[in-house]
C-alpha cells in the first residue's frame, strides 16, 4: 500500500493533499522550530510564514497585491502578493519542474543574478522531494551557496488552491570556500484560483543567511529570500539590496514567470 501511495504522488503530485493534511504539517513544523529556538522573537520571524499561510486559508480574502521585504535584526522576511494570468494548477507545476531542474528556462541565470546552477540528487523521501543545489553569482560581492532543498505541494482542492512549500534541509557550504553558510530559509507560496484565467500567487518567506551579520546591514538592506518567483531567489547570496529596489527585483521575476505560464496555456 506505501509503494502504491508513493507511485501515485511520483505520478499525480498534485493528488492525496488535503487542508487537513497542511494544517497537520504546519502544527508540526512550528513544533520543530519551537525545538531549536529559545528566543522569542526570532521564533516569531521563523514561525511567520507558517502562520500566515494559515491565515490565507481561513480567510481567502483578495488582497491588494503587495511587495514587502522587512529586514528584522540577522533576518529578512519578506510578502508578495501579486495577480496573474493562467491556471493556478499550472503555475504551481511549472514552479515545481523549473525548481528541479526539470524544465527551462533558468530564471536564476535568464535574471542576470547566476553565473550557474546545477540541480543534483534530486529523490523522494516520506517527507517530500530533496535535491541539492549548487549556485554561482556574477556578483563580486557574491557568496555561492550549496545547499540541500526540501519541496512540498499540497493540492487544497476546497479552497481552490495549491500550496507549495520550498525549506533549508541543510547547508553544505560550512568551511567549501568561497561558499558561505545558509542558516534558515522558508517560504511558503500559494496559487489561488480566482476563475479559468486568473490566480493569486503570494509567498511569505524567512531567511537568514551568508553576508547577513557584514557592515552593510546598518544600511537597512533588502537581502536575499524567497524562491525563484519570489524577492530572494533573484538576490539570494547576491550581497545586499536596498529596500527601493525590491519593486524592480519582483517585477523582473513576475514578467518571466507570467511569459513562462502563457506558453503553456491549453
Amino acid at each position: 500500500m506505501k509503494k502504491m501511495i508513493l507511485f501515485l504522488f511520483l505520478v499525480f503530485p498534485f493528488l492525496g493533499y488535503s487542508q487537513t493534511d497542511f494544517g497537520q504539517w504546519v502544527v508540526q513544523e512550528m513544533e520543530n522550530i519551537k525545538k531549536g529556538e529559545t528566543d522569542s522573537k526570532i521564533l516569531e520571524i521563523k514561525q511567520r510564514p507558517l502562520i500566515r499561510s494559515q491565515e490565507f486559508l481561513e480567510k481567502l480574502g483578495f488582497s491588494e497585491n503587495t511587495i514587502l521585504v522587512e529586514p528584522i535584526g540577522d533576518f529578512i522576511y519578506s510578502e508578495i502578493v501579486e495577480k496573474f494570468q493562467g491556471k493556478h494548477k499550472t503555475a504551481a507545476e511549472l514552479y515545481w519542474d523549473i525548481t528541479l531542474g526539470k524544465k527551462k528556462p533558468n530564471l536564476f541565470i535568464e535574471s542576470g543574478a547566476g553565473r550557474s546552477e546545477k540541480i543534483s540528487d534530486i529523490r523522494e523521501t516520506s517527507l517530500g522531494t530533496e535535491f541539492t543545489t549548487d549556485r554561482k553569482y556574477k556578483s563580486a560581492l557574491a557568496f555561492n551557496t550549496r545547499t540541500i532543498t526540501r519541496l512540498r505541494r499540497f493540492d487544497i482542492s476546497n479552497k481552490n488552491s495549491v500550496i507549495v512549500v520550498n525549506e533549508l534541509v541543510k547547508d553544505l557550504g560550512q568551511g567549501v570556500k568561497p561558499y558561505g553558510p545558509v542558516y534558515f530559509d522558508l517560504i511558503v507560496d500559494a496559487y489561488q484560483k480566482i476563475d479559468d484565467h486568473h490566480f493569486i500567487y503570494r509567498s511569505w518567506s524567512s531567511y537568514k543567511g551568508q553576508g547577513m551579520k557584514s557592515s552593510s546591514t546598518s544600511l537597512n538592506v533588502a537581502k536575499s529570500v524567497g524562491n525563484i518567483f519570489s524577492l530572494g531567489a533573484l538576490d539570494k547570496g547576491l550581497g545586499l539590496k536596498i529596500q527601493s529596489e525590491a519593486k524592480n527585483i519582483w517585477t523582473k521575476r513576475k514578467e518571466l514567470f507570467q511569459s513562462i505560464i502563457l506558453k503553456h496555456v491549453n
